[in-house]
C-alpha cells in the first residue's frame, strides 16, 4: 500500500492516488483520493475497493506512520463489524495465549 503525490488536481479536487498491490497475484488497484483525507477515509475506500472483491488482508505493508495505521487499522476493522483489541498492556486478559506459550516452553 503506497501513496503518489505530486499529481495535478483533477475536477474533484483529487490529487493522490493509492497503489494497492496484492504480492501473491501481483493484481494492483489504483484509488484516487485527496492528499488531505484522514486514515479514517482512507480505511473506507480500502473497504469499498479492496475487502469488498478480495476480503481482508492477511498483512498490509504501509508506507505510511504507525499512527496513520493505529487509525487505519481501527477505522477498517470497525467497517468490518469486528472490534479491535490489545492485550498490551494487560497481558492477563490474554490467558489462552498465555497457556499456549507456556506449553511451548516444556522440553516434551
Amino acid at each position: 500500500m503506497e501513496f503518489v503525490f505530486g499529481l495535478p488536481k483533477i475536477s474533484q479536487g483529487l490529487d493522490l492516488i493509492l497503489v494497492v498491490a496484492d504480492r501473491f497475484s501481483k493484481m494492483a488497484h489504483f484509488i484516487s483520493c485527496n492528499k488531505t483525507n484522514d486514515a479514517s477515509h482512507v480505511a473506507m475506500l480500502v473497504f469499498q475497493e479492496i475487502v469488498r472483491l478480495h476480503s481482508l488482508a492477511t498483512s498490509i505493508v504501509p508506507d505510511n506512520g504507525v499512527k496513520f495505521m493505529g487509525y487505519f487499522w481501527k477505522t477498517l476493522w470497525r467497517l468490518c463489524g469486528n472490534t479491535l483489541k490489545s492485550s498490551a498492556f494487560h497481558p492477563e486478559t490474554d490467558g489462552q495465549t498465555e497457556v499456549v506459550n507456556c506449553w511451548s516452553c516444556l522440553d516434551v
